[in-house]
Formats: C-alpha cells, sequence, structure tokens
C-alpha cells in the first residue's frame, strides 16, 4: 500500500526523538526522509545518523526544496552510547588543517572541548560512517565554531571530508551559547565506492583500517583550534 506520510518536528530531546522515530519504523524495511529546507528542525542531522546505523542510504535526491532520501533499515532505530575515552586507534584529533595528533583522553581544543563521541567498529564498503561528537563549550566566544572530520586510510589519504557547524538543538552557532552547554552534532561521512571494506576501525588484523580525524576551528579561520594537553598548553 501507499507510505505513510509523517511530519516530524524535533524536540530537542535526542532519546525521546529516537524513541518515537522507533516506533514509526517499526517493522518498516523502507524508510524515506523528506527534508523541506524552510521547515528544517533536525539541525544536527540526527535523522540521517539515526537511519544510517540502523540501516543504509539507497538513494539520495536533491528537488527544489526539499532532500529526499530513501533508507533500506536492517536492524530497529536506537541511539547508539556515546564513550567518553575515544581509542587514538578510533579516533584521532586535530590541532590545524595540516595533520592529526592522537589524543587517548578527552581533546580540549581550548574553546570547546569534545567530551565523548561515538564511531563504528566496522566501516562496510560502499556504505557511510555515522559518527556523534559530543562538544562543550568551556568559554564566551564571539566566534561561529565547526569541526572538521576527514575519513583517511592506513596511507593517510583522504577518502572522505566533512565540515559542519557546531549547533546547538535550536539551531545556533557557539556565539549564541553558554558557558558549560553541550550538545552532541552527528554526521554521517560517506565511503567512496570502491573503498575495501574495513573488517574493524580498531585493528589492523583484517580488511583496511582506517581513521577518523577530528578538529575545531572558528568559521573565519580555517586554522584549527590548538589542541591543549592536561595543563592546558598548546
Amino acid at each position: 500500500g501507499p507510505a505513510r506520510a509523517v511530519y516530524f518536528p524535533l524536540s530537542g530531546d535526542d532519546p525521546a526523538d529516537t524513541a518515537r522515530l522507533a516506533e514509526l519504523t517499526a517493522g518498516s524495511r523502507d524508510v524515506f526522509l523528506v527534508d523541506w529546507h524552510q521547515g528544517q528542525t533536525d539541525f544536527r542531522g540526527l535523522f540521517p545518523f539515526l537511519l544510517e546505523t540502523a540501516g543504509r542510504l539507497i538513494d539520495r535526491q536533491d528537488l527544489p526544496g526539499l532532500t529526499v532520501r530513501h533508507y533500506r533499515l536492517e536492524q530497529q532505530v536506537g541511539l547508539p552510547p556515546l564513550n567518553s575515552t575515544p581509542p587514538s586507534e578510533n579516533i584521532e584529533v586535530m590541532e590545524d588543517s595540516n595533520g592529526p595528533i592522537a589524543e587517548e583522553k578527552i581533546a580540549d581544543f581550548g574553546l570547546v572541548e569534545l567530551v565523548a563521541a561515538y564511531l563504528p567498529e566496522t566501516a562496510p564498503a560502499n556504505n557511510a560512517i555515522a559518527l556523534a561528537l559530543e562538544w562543550r563549550l568551556k568559554a564566551p566566544t564571539q566566534h561561529s565554531l565547526k569541526t572538521a572530520l576527514s575519513l583517511r586510510d592506513s596511507a593517510g589519504r583522504e577518502l572522505s571530508r566533512a565540515d559542519v557547524f557546531l549547533l546547538d538543538t535550536s539551531g545556533m552557532t557557539t556565539s549564541h551559547w553558554s558557558t558549560g552547554i553541550s550538545t552532541t552534532t552527528y554526521v554521517v561521512l560517506p565511503v567512496p565506492p570502491g573503498t575495501p571494506p574495513s573488517s574493524s576501525l580498531l585493528n589492523q588484523e583484517q580488511g583496511g583500517t582506517y581513521t577518523v580525524d577530528v578538529g575545531a576551528y572558528e568559521e573565519t579561520n580555517v586554522i584549527g583550534l590548538n589542541l591543549l594537553d592536561v595543563a592546558g598548553n598548546p
């Protein structure tokens, strides 16, 4: 029969919005996500993240005023937990746009810090990697900060990249945040066609091995924010 259409404005409560999406998609194999550009409420990319972690993107069409994504679900929609200490083999953090610096603890960029992250353990070929990054503002800023994410192979070659603003649940940039506020950014990094599958993003025992570099920078300055050590030194 015809597909059921549901208008779903997000509430800003990620667990509650996830639970409702799981209820709406329960038992469904194909889900179409229609983004109306003038009525955008998913400022942080929660729905594409959830649908990608529960399945895979089949098709995308960019139409005047609309973006339509077709997902095929392979499991129930759910919000995976974030890890407050992502391993360095999994996520590396960058102090500038030229290269990564490995760090096993929480990443401190001075103005903001990365307090938790989610990264899947495997990267299927010809698919995408869904990431969740929780950021916390340490000090007031007039700048609109962005995060840069880069998927690299074992030789360091960049395969995919995304640059997105750090936004709160209302779509406000960091220049409007209060000190101490934290919010989660959801990003889907495509894996280019022909990329060998990765059996694990955590080791090099089988398959390809890939690294996701994460950095933060000011909108008007592509040179990234300094990564600080425990003592607060660059």
